[in-house]
């Protein structure tokens, strides 16, 4: 009867008839400790009540997630309002937007497998994941150099062909971020550019949690792993800077030679360079998992398997 009455309050919610309330668990400020793999395993309704200092003064939130379990279709539903289960905002620059509830409804499958031919990309079209704190995932940013506009900009490169585009990760790219590598965008969606500090413990000495599931259906790990020699470590990425000097066409676009990281194009995949592959990711138990690594591509660089068009971006 739970399992029915989630899937029901998702539904109505999904479809504005209700905003379902804080029925079964309040995760506010907590650190994620559970390691199921598939998402069915964690259905129910949560809430957080956290402080939004984007003005400086601490300003009340409330986020609200539901995760259902549509057995039929092997699927789950997840309807969330964007809000995480941490406080947002705090650091001395403050976001150009403020964060607001911004209701939002996703599908992803229970059992994920790998597509057939090559990893998709990721873009600016789509969400890249939705987190166990009710959180989004968008790596890519809007910005990028732009020859047209004189050099590097912050917003306007929506082409997912535009090249050099920014790593909002890298201080040289100016973007404004809390302490959990996330901002806002227009309509006060949060989401996280990089590794979400706050859902899992960091440093540690134990094996990290899931946190959340990408868009493809495959959960998504913290950064400790046990090795096959039984040592709990960082999982290691296999992405490096490539050697400068930045290729050039005479024009403004890349802004300097020296291969910094401001730049996603920056960096190269370099296979066996680290523990994980080109979309960073790796099978752990048997379980392949994107995994956050603090050095880029932070939690995922392309999608492993299916990504559910609930995650393309629309009004």
């Amino acid at each position: 009867m739970k399992n029915l009455l989630t899937l029901l309050c998702i539904v109505c919610a999904c479809i504005g008839f209700i905003s379902c309330g804080c029925h079964d668990e309040n995760i506010s400020y907590q650190v994620f400790t559970r390691f199921d793999s598939k998402c069915s395993n964690y259905q129910g309704s949560y809430c957080s009540f956290i402080q939004d200092y984007t003005t400086g003064t601490a300003a009340a939130l409330e986020g609200k997630l539901v995760i259902g379990y549509d057995k039929s279709a092997d699927t789950c539903i997840i309807f969330t309002n964007g809000i995480p289960n941490h406080n947002v905002n705090d650091e001395t620059n403050k976001f150009a937007n403020t964060p607001a509830p911004v209701y939002r409804c996703f599908t992803i499958t229970n059992s994920p497998t790998a597509a057939p031919g090559t990893p998709t990309p990721l873009g600016t079209n789509r969400y890249n994941a939705i987190l166990l704190n009710g959180a989004i995932v968008d790596l890519i940013a809007d910005g990028c150099c732009d020859e047209a506009k004189g050099g590097d900009i912050q917003a306007g490169c929506a082409d997912p062909s535009a090249s050099w585009r920014l790593d909002p990760m890298n201080e040289k790219a100016g973007f404004t971020k809390d302490k959990h590598n996330a901002h806002c965008q227009n309509d006060g969606t949060y989401h996280y550019h990089g590794p979400p500090i706050g859902v899992y413990k960091y440093p540690s000495t134990k094996v990290s949690p899931v946190i959340g599931f990408a868009a493809d259906g495959f959960p998504i790990h913290g950064p400790y792993f046990e090795d096959n020699k039984g040592v709990i470590r960082e999982a290691r990425s296999s992405y490096r800077k490539a050697p400068p000097p930045r290729p050039s066409d005479g024009g403004v676009c890349p802004v300097g030679t020296e291969r910094d990281g401001k730049y996603i194009q920056d960096y190269v995949y370099v296979a066996g360079f680290g523990d994980l592959d080109e979309c960073n990711g790796m099978v752990f138990k048997g379980q392949y998992y994107y995994f956050v690594t603090h050095d880029y591509p932070y939690i995922m660089k392309c999608f492993m398997g299916t990504p559910n068009p609930t995650f393309d971006h629309s009004p």
